[in-house]
């Protein structure tokens, strides 16, 4: 039955409009037989519903009475007194078992349930593929990292084995600058061996230095003659801003003749405490002041001494003296004050 009006291809006799959904029908389409539909044509336009509408009638009752009820022989909308088989068929179909409220909670709850499986099997598949991902995501980094941090192994490894090679070359050279250091002060002694100096001898433009040498031997007996002079000058000042004057460096024959003269010197000065050797006896026109012979001394063992004799008068040290380039200190004239060899610098924070 499907006919409202013959999709609307509408006569307009013999017509039926349902009163629940308002569709029209050919009575002859529902099974109802012209005789009937005169007979009743006015009753069956003020109250005739379509079959589909019968069947899905809702119902206001709260008991399980079938939504759909078994369809009485009254309301049967045909008039034959024995039906045809389309029409029994008809009729066995809307008599089929009713459906309950029961039953549509049981297909809410099927479908509930069902609803919820699917959910569930989706947001697992869900959440398997991000942590397929995160995991694929997580190899690849934890792959990267381990390669970068091989590479830095490799790196770091190359770095340790040149800092090793550094080191020892580092030691090596070190081991070669003191072994340089002690020649080059092997060679300076050697250079200076036969040098000495004349200290605090004051300075005048028309000196001669031969003859301030040739005084000093006759001061301190020692014979001192022109061929065992090789030279004689005036060296620059280590502190430019000093106002002593510039010392004269004498370049002899011997370290013998060298060691001759420095001894006799020393014992001048032991005879004449009172008037030890000034710039007076070496012909020096001017006030009087004391003069001093010692060694060439290299710029280091110079400065060390310097030092050594500052800290002698800090510490009321009585001797302080330089010989073959090194420098000593005593106490006082005591046989139990010892002498003190001053290496370096250090040394004399010891005293």
């Amino acid at each position: 039955m499907n006919c409202i009006a013959c999709r609307l291809e509408v006569n307009n006799t013999e017509l039926l409009k349902c009163k629940a959904c308002r569709r029209i029908y050919h009575h002859a389409c529902v099974n109802m037989t012209t005789a009937h539909y005169m007979q009743n044509k006015t009753s069956l336009l003020n109250t005739w519903k379509c079959p589909a509408c019968i069947n899905v009638t809702r119902r206001n009752n709260k008991d399980n009475t079938p939504v759909r009820q078994v369809h009485a022989p009254s309301l049967d909308m045909s008039c034959d007194e024995e039906p045809s088989q389309e029409v029994a068929n008809t009729t066995q179909h809307s008599q089929s078992a009713p459906i309950t409220y029961d039953q549509i909670n049981g297909l809410f709850e099927s479908f509930r349930v069902s609803l919820a499986n699917d959910i569930r099997v989706t947001i697992k598949s869900e959440i398997n593929t991000a942590i397929e991902n995160l995991k694929s995501e997580f190899t690849a980094t934890t792959d990267f990292l381990s390669s970068e941090q091989c590479d830095l192994r490799k790196e770091l490894n190359v770095a340790k084995t040149t800092i090793k090679d550094l080191e020892s070359e580092n030691l090596k050279m070190s081991s070669e600058m003191r072994n340089l250091e002690r020649r080059l002060v092997s060679l300076e002694k050697s250079s200076r061996s036969q040098n000495l100096e004349i200290q605090c001898v004051p300075e005048n433009k028309a000196e001669n230095l031969f003859e301030i040498v040739n005084k000093l031997g006759k001061e301190i007996n020692v014979s001192i003659t022109d061929a065992e002079v090789k030279s004689t000058r005036r060296v620059s000042k280590l502190e430019k801003s000093a106002e002593r004057p510039r010392n004269i460096l004498v370049t002899l024959s011997s370290e013998r003749q060298r060691d001759t003269i420095l001894t006799a010197f020393k014992a001048y000065n032991r005879e004449h405490r009172a008037t030890p050797l000034t710039s007076t006896h070496l012909g020096v026109p001017g006030a009087p002041t004391r003069v001093y012979v010692a060694e060439h001394l290299a710029p280091e063992c110079k400065h060390l001494f310097a030092l050594a004799r500052k800290a002698a008068r800090e510490l009321n040290y009585k001797h302080v003296w330089a010989k073959y380039g090194r420098v000593f200190v005593k106490k006082d004239d005591k046989e139990t004050s010892g002498t003190i060899y001053i290496k370096d610098a250090t040394a004399l924070k010891e005293l």
